[in-house]
């Protein structure tokens, strides 16, 4: 199985090259059937290779047989920030915002502390609100914090 994603990715990756502005339309079920594999497979290989943290964003278009489009970032940190505050959205889940707080100190928006402090407040405990809230106030404190740590100096 591994096998299969690194030639999808590879493959991918090979066509975003090609591409004049780095971003790419492809379908899913057009792909599988390339490669001789299921769509979620491709799924997989979006999901775990092609993340923000990659250095890509994902958009789903659903219609005409659906589509995604690949785009691979720009990563100066206006354009990060930017980015970042979209794919948070009005609502976040615990995974995807450590997630976030991983890129960033990869990409030395944040320091470990910082990563570390942020994500202790986002924990689930840390919130202390129902539970259908939580996603809500994580996505608020988070783009705040991001506000933030963009405006340091880096």
């Amino acid at each position: 199985m591994a096998k299969i994603s690194n030639m999808i990715e590879e493959f991918l990756k090979d066509l975003i090259e090609e591409s004049r502005d780095g971003n790419i339309e492809i379908q899913r079920n057009h792909i599988a059937k390339d490669f001789d594999c299921s769509p979620s497979q491709i799924n997989y290989v979006l999901r775990t290779r092609f993340s923000l943290k990659e250095g890509y964003r994902i958009i789903s278009y659903r219609g005409g047989g659906g589509y995604v489009r690949i785009e691979k970032m720009v990563l100066d940190r206006e354009h990060l920030v930017n980015e970042l505050l979209k794919e948070i959205g009005d609502e976040i889940s615990k995974g995807k915002a450590f997630s976030i707080l991983d890129f960033l100190e990869e990409y030395k928006v944040c320091s470990e502390r910082e990563r570390k402090m942020l994500q202790t407040i986002l924990e689930d405990h840390t919130l202390s609100i129902p539970v259908e809230k939580k996603n809500r106030l994580r996505a608020q404190i988070l783009k705040l914090a991001i506000g933030v740590l963009s405006e340091k100096e880096g």
